[in-house]
């Protein structure tokens, strides 16, 4: 690793530990009902904070406070409200779209998602097809089920894709270090979500699933990948469980 790289790195580390004190003083200031300052803090992690800690951790708290603070639902309330007029007016993009639908999910409020997109659609057909992805969940439970399947093109191509991103990922093995064992349950997991959600979509406009459910079943590229998946597929959450067995595990 070159000197850049390494500076790079350690820039990027010193970030997401100020992020991370930041939440953790957001907290401490929820459990001490100083809403005020955890409102404070949770602005600050919005605007400076790693994407995968804004629109996730982060936002989750937002949103208990926002449950309990009136002043933090509002300011919620705005920046959803600043997402949405932006991409509306043309100047947002997939980031700014990302923000919009977080927000949604957090608040329960997909519905909001779904009628956005439906306008981009309309008004920016390439915008919202950077933007498809993230949509798809919401699109196909709000049941907006034709254009969800517009928006796959065709489902063996994105099977595909999706299967190589399974098959490039790390692997199940107990004796990996941790992280690794965690991150290959997720990517089996994220997988098999992204192939029912597929599945669910064909169903919505009258497409039969079988062929689709068989290549799922078949493209993963080894046995103990395969069984996996047939497993999840089956019972979707058994990853989550497992992934909580070994946290549990782990903690002893």
């Amino acid at each position: 690793m070159d000197q850049t790289s390494e500076a790079s790195e350690a820039s990027g580390a010193a970030e997401a530990a100020e992020a991370f004190e930041a939440l953790q003083r957001a907290w401490q200031a929820l459990e001490e009902e100083r809403y005020d300052d955890a409102l404070r803090e949770h602005l600050w992690l919005h605007e400076e904070g790693p994407n995968g800690m804004r629109l996730s951790y982060a936002l989750d708290g937002w949103t208990r406070l926002a449950a309990v603070y009136p002043a933090a639902h509002a300011a919620l309330d705005e920046v959803r409200g600043r997402a949405a007029a932006q991409l509306l007016a043309g100047s947002g993009d997939q980031g700014r779209f990302d923000e919009y639908e977080a927000i949604n999910r957090h608040l329960d409020e997909e519905h909001l998602t779904s009628t956005l997109f439906v306008e981009l659609d309309q008004l920016y057909p390439e915008l919202a097809a950077l933007c498809a992805r993230r949509a798809l969940p919401t699109l196909v439970k709000n049941g907006e089920c034709q254009l969800a399947r517009h928006y796959y093109g065709v489902p063996a191509d994105y099977l595909a894709a999706q299967a190589a991103r399974l098959n490039n990922a790390p692997r199940r093995d107990a004796e990996k270090v941790h992280r690794v064992e965690m991150r290959a349950m997720i990517e089996i997991s994220n997988y098999c979500m992204a192939v029912n959600l597929l599945l669910e979509t064909l169903r919505g406009v009258g497409e039969s699933g079988d062929e689709i459910k068989a290549a799922a079943l078949a493209l993963p590229d080894s046995e103990d990948l395969r069984r996996d998946v047939r497993r999840e597929l089956a019972s979707p959450g058994t990853m989550r469980d497992e992934m909580v067995a070994a946290e549990i595990r782990r903690a002893e």
